[in-house]
């Protein structure tokens, strides 16, 4: 082996994080680099680019929570590689998934189901939330269409959204049925309400 590459890769494999070669230039963003870089290095530059982010312990303004235990995040840590649409594999991750339905319906005084298992589902994200909200109520109109013996070919309902909501809810709309209608914003509300 050349004595200058042995030296060179001696020395980069005593530097700081800091100090490394691989932190003196600029990462890769659209290809994989030609040389491989090390683990600590490489989680360095991800982590200083997350602190580009806002914080959202800060932000009180957010939908997700501001602060987690840090047995939250070893549990997380432990499902990290589990796939939720594979229930038959992880059952138990399943089973602990539809105690928390029911501990959830119980918390918004939903109907007893009578199996002992209440109707609900896991979402990742608000917008995969809201869109299964929107399900449940096109279900409940359709059945209440059908005891009164109505048509439920075309929605007698609409959901009124902000045009300041995300882009997924005219897809909402879209996908259950639902006529989608976009409410400007105004600071004329606030002084009305």
């Amino acid at each position: 082996m050349d004595q200058k590459l042995l030296t060179d890769f001696r020395s980069e494999l005593l530097d700081s994080r800091f100090g490394a070669k691989a932190i003196s230039t600029i990462a890769e963003s659209k290809r994989f680099p030609l040389h491989e870089m090390r683990d600590d290095v490489a989680f360095q530059i991800i982590n200083d680019e997350l602190y580009l982010d806002g914080n959202a312990r800060q932000n009180l303004a957010t939908f997700c929570q501001t602060w987690d235990d840090e047995n939250v995040h070893k549990l997380m840590d432990l499902s990290i590689n589990k796939k939720l649409d594979r229930q038959e594999e992880y059952p138990q991750s399943a089973a602990i998934d539809l105690r928390c339905v029911n501990m959830v319906a119980d918390l918004w005084h939903a109907p007893a189901p009578k199996n002992g298992q209440a109707v609900g589902t896991n979402t990742i994200g608000f917008f995969r939330g809201l869109y299964a909200r929107r399900m449940a109520m096109k279900w409940r109109w359709r059945k209440r269409m059908e005891a009164a013996g109505k048509p439920t070919d075309k929605p007698t309902w609409c959901a009124v959204r902000y045009k300041s909501a995300g882009i997924n809810s005219p897809a909402t709309g879209m996908w259950s049925c639902v006529r989608s209608l976009c409410a400007p914003v105004s600071c004329l509300w606030t002084r009305n309400a």
